[in-house]
């Protein structure tokens, strides 16, 4: 869910297709967007063996290049809240921190079990991430999809509950979602208890419950995650660009920000080694795995 202009460490994930559906929907902001990712890049113009572009897509990349190349908008990106109800996903921006939240549900186009997991960038440099897709394989396509681990909601930023992950399937979806839009603070809240295949606890007397909270102060540029739940067994999972440490009750990564903790306790951190070709397209270098320790029935983080 790599969503903001200079999302990716690696520049040019955008270009000239971007750039003409922006043009043809009459769009002056995407188009400036993958015309920048674009000129950034400095890629060979005909060949991307790596990420299997199509002898159509080169042949675009050639006719339109030098359109790409000199498009300048004079239209300024507005800075602006947005939700798209039929996927779930929610966008919102300060003047230094970019959100993207996901709910919807666990059977999207290109599905990965990801409802409720969120995206952070600061000054345009990526704090909490989205991992991508690896080389697709006769795997990515079969019943056993589910076990490449991009794929899997543990690898998302998002909790692990009574030691299961998200299921695939509409059915496996954030329930309760509301948006809230402020002048000075955007806000999505999802119960996500029914994205897991939680058949056990549901024969308890109580509804097992896992809310989410998430919430941008333009004015603080901070992102709070507050989430609540009734089950007593819960790992919480966050994927990190920069290496991370956790000192007491801070969450430290990199140089680049720092997270407040509450409810929770370091459980391990582990590096996630970036191999994949397609993957490496995107990340100049591993990624990280922090996971923490719920110790009561609530978490709260404030990213700053």
């Amino acid at each position: 869910m790599q969503t903001f202009a200079d999302c990716s460490p690696i520049a040019g994930r955008a270009g000239v297709q971007e750039f003409l559906f922006g043009k043809y929907t009459q769009q002056p902001v995407l188009m400036q967007f993958a015309a920048d990712e674009f000129r950034a890049a400095n890629r060979p113009l005909y060949s991307d063996e790596v990420n299997q572009i199509s002898l159509y897509h080169r042949l675009q990349t050639i006719f339109y290049q030098k359109e790409v190349l000199s498009y300048h908008s004079e239209t300024p990106a507005a800075i602006q809240d947005i939700f798209y109800p039929s996927v779930g996903l929610f966008l919102t921006r300060s003047q230094i921190l970019c959100l993207a939240v996901k709910a919807g549900n666990n059977d999207d186009n290109h599905n990965h079990n990801d409802t409720g997991s969120f995206t952070v960038y600061k000054n345009g440099k990526p704090v909490f991430v989205d991992i991508g897709v690896e080389n697709y394989t006769k795997k990515t396509f079969s019943p056993d999809r589910y076990e490449i681990w991009t794929m899997q909601s543990g690898y998302h930023n998002l909790p692990t509950l009574m030691g299961l992950d998200e299921k695939d399937g509409a059915d496996y979806c954030a329930q309760n979602v509301a948006v809230l839009q402020e002048t000075d603070t955007a806000s999505i809240f999802m119960e996500l208890a029914g994205a897991y295949p939680l058949s056990a606890a549901k024969n308890s007397t109580v509804s097992p419950s896992y809310s989410r909270t998430v919430t941008l102060s333009k004015t603080k540029n901070t992102i709070t995650i507050n989430d609540c739940t009734n089950l007593s067994d819960v790992i919480l999972n966050f994927i990190t660009y920069e290496k991370p440490a956790v000192h007491e009750n801070i969450l430290q990564i990199g140089s680049l920000a720092a997270a407040s903790l509450e409810g929770a306790v370091l459980y391990t951190i582990e590096v996630l080694p970036i191999t994949d070709a397609r993957l490496k397209t995107a990340w100049d270098h591993d990624l990280y795995r922090v996971r923490l320790k719920m110790t009561g029935p609530e978490f709260k983080m404030e990213i700053s």
